[in-house]
């Protein structure tokens, strides 16, 4: 199983009614530094910074979220909204090298695949 260093810093993309609760416990995490948050609503965001000041911050846009995390957590409504922030992360160029991507979306396993071989090419493990 593996852990994370003291020092790392992750992004948590989706603050639905699933979302926000699964980032408060990450945020929770005492190996983690640092949670950069986002969703289309700032509200449940702003919220978590507020909650966790200093740990917590609520970015403007997903490429913002995802800027440095060594993991990154997506709660999504469905895969292809995963595969929406896939695709603007990789062509911003905003994973950092050798990050690893948890999804927690009830979606589509066959575009679960897909997603995880266009993340692969871009060198972040799903």
């Amino acid at each position: 199983m593996a852990t994370l260093a003291p020092t790392s810093k992750a992004a948590f993309i989706g603050l639905g009614n699933i979302g926000k609760v699964l980032a408060a416990r990450v945020a929770n995490a005492p190996e983690l530094t640092a949670l950069s948050v986002f969703d289309l609503s700032p509200a449940p965001g702003q919220e978590l910074e507020g909650s966790y000041a200093g740990k917590v911050t609520s970015a403007a846009d997903v490429a913002a979220a995802a800027a440095g995390a060594e993991v990154i957590l997506t709660c999504l409504p469905r895969s292809s909204n995963v595969k929406s922030v896939a695709d603007e992360l990789i062509s911003k160029k905003a994973l950092a090298p050798g990050s690893v991507w948890i999804d927690c979306t009830s979606g589509d396993p066959t575009f679960a695949s897909t997603i995880a071989a266009m993340l692969d090419e871009a060198g972040c493990t799903y």
